[in-house]
């Protein structure tokens, strides 16, 4: 009976290292799979990781570039804008100069405030009327005519009169317009872009608008400011699409 016993624990010891070792092998099985699994997944892991710092990489040195072109791009309008501010003061001063200097020629030849010689006041002949003064229509040929024949002075002063004794006439702002173009036709540009102005704000709704601002715009380019000159010209396309200056200035613009 003893024996018996014994040899049925050696069966069942059998037994259970059999089933011992199967589940280690079932156990290493599982662990190694598991393994390549984890180390699948882990290098996975590992290349999205170099990818995003690769990306992270790309965006950073994007906006090192962004930022690189957004400094410069401030720094030049700051210049442009010094620029024109420099600019406008000289215009102001050389204004102010040329002002100066026709008062003190007005001062010395006695323009202002001289009576006129006896020849030649007339005195009116009984049972006559005096002549009536000019109509704007006649002031405004009369300067057209002498700014034809190259009369800039004579052109001015008729257009100034027609302007002060007519000022609601149809004709003020194409005289206005026509002062800024003597001073543009003797080189005085600095004086023709005012007299330009001066037309593009007293007469805004007047038909010489776009041509003010086309010639303004070239008044500029003639002394070299380029900033202003854009900005006057796009200004003019923009507002004024469907007249001929602006297509001239359209034109202009992009030989810049």
């Amino acid at each position: 009976m003893l024996e018996q016993r014994l040899e049925s624990l050696e069966a069942q010891n059998y037994d259970l290292r059999q089933r011992l070792k199967e589940s280690m092998n079932d156990l290493s099985k599982t662990r190694g799979s598991t393994e390549k699994n984890l180390r699948s997944k882990y290098a996975g892991v590992n290349v999205s990781i170099d990818n995003l710092r690769k990306e992270l990489q790309l965006v950073n040195g994007r906006i090192e570039e962004i930022d690189y072109l957004l400094n410069r791009k401030l720094a030049q309008y700051d210049e442009d804008g010094h620029k024109r501010q420099e600019r406008l003061e000289e215009l102001s001063l050389s204004v102010a100069r040329s002002e100066k200097q026709i008062s003190q020629l007005e001062q010395y030849l006695n323009i202002e405030g001289k009576p006129a010689p006896p020849s030649a006041i007339v005195a009116p002949v009984p049972g006559t009327t005096s002549p009536e003064a000019p109509t704007a229509k006649q002031l405004y040929n009369d300067g057209r005519q002498a700014f034809d024949n190259g009369k800039m002075d004579k052109s001015r002063q008729l257009f100034l009169s027609l302007i002060k004794d007519h000022p609601k006439s149809d004709y003020a702002d194409n005289a206005q317009f026509w002062i800024a173009e003597s001073y543009y036709r003797e080189k005085w540009y600095e004086r023709a872009i005012l007299e330009y102005q001066t037309v593009i704000e007293k007469y805004p709704k007047g038909n010489k608008v776009p041509a003010a601002k086309h010639k303004q715009g070239m008044a500029f380019l003639q002394i070299g400011d380029k900033a202003n000159a854009r900005i006057i010209l796009n200004d003019l396309v923009k507002k004024h699409p469907n007249s001929s200056e602006a297509k001239i200035a359209a034109q202009k613009l992009k030989e810049f």
